[in-house]
């Protein structure tokens, strides 16, 4: 043991420096390895001359044009090599890129819809432009050349109808959407984009007007997900749209779909027979009432949701009666209204909402009454 522990703390001194000058030359040497790394940025378009944003590429078309490879809001890489100690400060700086496509573009010798650049790394605007070329330049040829596509940006007029609308969800349990009454807030829109997607959006609509496909996305969809009245929203430009580089005017367009009970459909029920409630002023009397059918109609109205408008509900809750003491005293025979109640109406408030909702008539006009006689010995 004690010649372990000598072995260990004799000459402590030159011990601890040679571990120091150990550790400072490690610390050196790996500063001066040769590291690359492979760095993502996003492709923006912009307007501004001005320093990019982090971790951007950032591209200025000329005017009047739109750039459309590669498609901004995805990404591109390049490669940088060299030392550790440059490269990990060049990444800390959160490096960026920016190239203005007017300094390689002839707009005016530009007769096409389309017009390609070929860029090399080394041709971009950095935010720390000397660490960037001296880390791009070791890659060589192995390193990334971006081909940049400009297309012409056009401006069309659109005719918008309420069936290139699209509809997501299913409104609440017993509701109903009436597509035949949505409605727009516009008849028209002007989009603004790449003169290849316009003319392939123009195409599209063709194609839908004669029938042979369905209509094109231009706006985003209607969601009417558990709705249970009307649905009113402000619908932007389709994503696939916006993604492509169109632009609409106006921003927004207004879309109104009717959302309805699915019980406020008429039901019609038949009737064998019908109650007679009071007392005639003289006599017996004799009704000639037959089977016939009557119809049910309830109007809309929001609380009554949860109501399940049936046949069942209908037969459970709706009496038809005649009034007898509405008989005239002096009469043979008379033709009496019938009349109906509602029964069995727990709430109120709903039986008085229901009265004033609900409308009960027979199928045919003329069965709306009930012939009353006079019994034989009464006569």
């Amino acid at each position: 043991m004690k010649r372990i522990r000598r072995f260990f703390l004799h000459d402590m001194g030159r011990k601890t420096l040679a571990l120091i000058l150990a550790c400072t030359v490690w610390w050196l040497v790996n500063k001066q390895i040769t590291v690359q790394a492979d760095v993502p940025f996003l492709v923006r378009e912009t307007q501004s001359t001005g320093l990019p944003e982090p971790g951007t590429l950032e591209i200025h078309p000329p005017d009047g044009w739109q750039l459309a490879s590669p498609t901004p809001g995805t990404e591109v890489r390049f490669w940088f090599k060299g030392a550790r100690s440059r490269l990990d400060q060049f990444l800390e700086s959160e490096p960026a890129a920016h190239f203005d496509a007017n300094t390689s573009f002839n707009v005016a010798g530009t007769s096409g819809q389309s017009n390609f650049i070929e860029v090399k790394a080394s041709d971009l605007r950095w935010r720390r432009p000397d660490d960037a070329r001296a880390l791009l330049a070791p890659v060589g040829s192995s390193q990334h050349v971006l081909n940049l596509r400009f297309d012409r940006r056009v401006e069309i007029k659109v005719d918008i109808q309420p069936e290139m609308v699209q509809v997501e969800g299913d409104p609440a349990d017993g509701h109903r959407e009436l597509l035949e009454h949505l409605t727009l807030s516009t008849s028209y829109i002007v989009l603004q984009g790449p003169s290849r997607k316009v003319d392939e959006l123009v195409q599209r609509i063709q194609l839908w007007q004669q029938g042979s496909t369905p209509p094109p996305s231009i706006l985003e969809a209607l969601k009417i997900e558990g709705a249970r009245g009307d649905v009113q929203h402000r619908l932007a430009l389709h994503p696939s749209q916006s993604q492509s580089g169109m632009t609409m005017t106006p921003e927004f367009v207004e879309a109104t779909l009717p959302v309805r009970l699915k019980s406020l459909e008429p039901v019609a029920f038949v009737r064998d027979q019908i109650q007679t409630l009071g007392s005639a002023p003289e006599g017996l009397w004799e009704p000639h009432y037959t089977a016939r059918t009557w119809i049910a109609e309830l109007s809309y109205h929001p609380d009554l949701v949860g109501i399940e408008f049936s046949e069942a509900w209908v037969q459970r809750h709706l009496r038809l009666f005649i009034s007898l003491p509405e008989l005239p005293a002096s009469a043979q025979e008379y033709d009496l209204p019938i009349h109906w109640t509602l029964v069995d109406i727990e709430d109120r408030k709903l039986e008085e909402l229901l009265l004033r909702t609900l409308r009960v008539r027979p199928e045919q006009d003329s069965e709306a009454k009930v012939r009353m006689t006079r019994a034989a010995n009464q006569q």
